[in-house]
Protein backbone atom coordinates (compact mmCIF):
# COMPACT_ATOMS: atom_id res chain seq x y z
CA UNK A 1 0.00 0.00 0.00
CA UNK A 2 2.61 2.28 0.39
CA UNK A 3 4.44 1.83 -2.55
CA UNK A 4 1.33 2.23 -4.57
CA UNK A 5 0.33 5.59 -3.05
CA UNK A 6 3.46 6.72 -3.56
CA UNK A 7 4.48 5.34 -7.22
CA UNK A 8 0.91 5.80 -8.55
CA UNK A 9 0.15 8.93 -6.67
CA UNK A 10 -2.39 9.68 -4.20
CA UNK A 11 -5.28 10.84 -6.80
CA UNK A 12 -4.82 6.93 -7.49
CA UNK A 13 -4.47 5.32 -4.69
CA UNK A 14 -5.48 7.14 -1.02
CA UNK A 15 -8.31 4.23 -1.07
CA UNK A 16 -6.05 2.07 -0.40
CA UNK A 17 -4.91 3.43 3.19
CA UNK A 18 -8.52 2.11 5.01
CA UNK A 19 -7.27 -1.31 3.80
CA UNK A 20 -5.28 -1.21 7.28
CA UNK A 21 -6.50 -0.72 10.72
CA UNK A 22 -3.44 0.73 12.02
CA UNK A 23 -3.20 -1.76 14.84
CA UNK A 24 0.81 -1.94 14.32
CA UNK A 25 0.67 -5.84 13.48
CA UNK A 26 2.51 -5.61 10.42
CA UNK A 27 5.39 -3.65 11.93
CA UNK A 28 5.58 -6.05 14.39
CA UNK A 29 6.47 -8.90 11.90
CA UNK A 30 8.02 -7.23 9.23
CA UNK A 31 11.25 -8.83 9.14
CA UNK A 32 13.16 -5.99 7.96
CA UNK A 33 11.44 -3.73 10.89
CA UNK A 34 9.95 -1.46 8.08
CA UNK A 35 7.32 1.07 10.28
CA UNK A 36 4.32 0.67 8.52
CA UNK A 37 2.30 2.14 10.79
CA UNK A 38 3.84 5.17 10.80
CA UNK A 39 4.12 5.81 7.45
CA UNK A 40 0.48 4.23 6.68
CA UNK A 41 -0.55 7.61 9.36
CA UNK A 42 1.88 9.94 7.35
CA UNK A 43 0.23 8.70 4.62
CA UNK A 44 -3.29 9.53 5.81
CA UNK A 45 -2.44 12.88 6.91
CA UNK A 46 -1.14 13.85 3.74
CA UNK A 47 -4.15 12.58 2.00
CA UNK A 48 -6.69 15.03 4.43
CA UNK A 49 -4.29 17.82 3.56
CA UNK A 50 -4.82 17.22 0.08
CA UNK A 51 -8.21 17.27 0.50
CA UNK A 52 -8.90 13.27 -0.76
CA UNK A 53 -11.13 12.95 2.11
CA UNK A 54 -15.16 13.54 2.06
CA UNK A 55 -16.94 16.37 3.66
CA UNK A 56 -18.52 13.95 5.51
CA UNK A 57 -15.61 11.93 7.16
CA UNK A 58 -13.68 15.54 7.62
CA UNK A 59 -16.76 16.35 9.23
CA UNK A 60 -16.98 13.39 11.19
CA UNK A 61 -13.78 13.58 12.39
CA UNK A 62 -13.95 17.60 13.24
CA UNK A 63 -17.08 15.98 15.80
CA UNK A 64 -15.13 13.34 17.08
CA UNK A 65 -11.86 15.53 17.87
CA UNK A 66 -14.48 18.18 19.96
CA UNK A 67 -15.90 15.49 21.54
CA UNK A 68 -12.83 13.29 22.38
CA UNK A 69 -11.36 16.42 23.84
CA UNK A 70 -13.79 17.14 26.19
CA UNK A 71 -14.21 14.57 29.39
CA UNK A 72 -17.62 16.18 30.12
CA UNK A 73 -18.66 15.46 26.20
CA UNK A 74 -17.43 12.31 26.03
CA UNK A 75 -19.31 11.03 28.67
CA UNK A 76 -22.93 12.29 27.57
CA UNK A 77 -21.81 10.84 23.94
CA UNK A 78 -21.17 7.18 26.03
CA UNK A 79 -24.42 7.72 27.93
CA UNK A 80 -26.67 8.69 24.37
CA UNK A 81 -25.15 6.09 22.47
CA UNK A 82 -26.42 3.45 24.55
CA UNK A 83 -29.58 5.26 24.59
CA UNK A 84 -29.80 6.21 20.81
CA UNK A 85 -28.05 2.60 19.29
CA UNK A 86 -31.30 1.20 18.24
CA UNK A 87 -33.01 3.75 16.78
CA UNK A 88 -29.29 4.62 14.93
CA UNK A 89 -29.04 0.96 14.10
CA UNK A 90 -32.90 0.52 12.25
CA UNK A 91 -32.26 4.16 10.47
CA UNK A 92 -28.65 3.43 8.73
CA UNK A 93 -27.45 0.94 6.88
CA UNK A 94 -26.80 -2.11 8.36
CA UNK A 95 -23.08 -2.73 7.07
CA UNK A 96 -22.52 0.66 8.29
CA UNK A 97 -23.79 0.66 11.72
CA UNK A 98 -22.56 -3.42 12.21
CA UNK A 99 -19.03 -2.10 11.46
CA UNK A 100 -19.04 -0.12 14.39
CA UNK A 101 -19.04 -1.72 18.38
CA UNK A 102 -22.30 -1.85 20.22
CA UNK A 103 -22.06 0.18 23.28
CA UNK A 104 -21.29 -1.42 26.49
CA UNK A 105 -23.52 -1.06 29.10
CA UNK A 106 -20.96 0.16 31.74
CA UNK A 107 -18.00 2.56 30.06
CA UNK A 108 -14.80 0.84 31.15
CA UNK A 109 -13.92 4.22 33.33
CA UNK A 110 -16.54 2.82 35.68
CA UNK A 111 -15.40 -1.12 35.97
CA UNK A 112 -13.30 -1.56 38.75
Amino acid sequence: MVLTALLEGMDRAHPLLDATTLCGACTDVCPVKIPLTSLFTRLREQRAEMGLTSLTERKAMAAFGMVAGSPALFSLSQRLSRLFWPVLSSLVASSRVDRLPRPTATPFSRKT
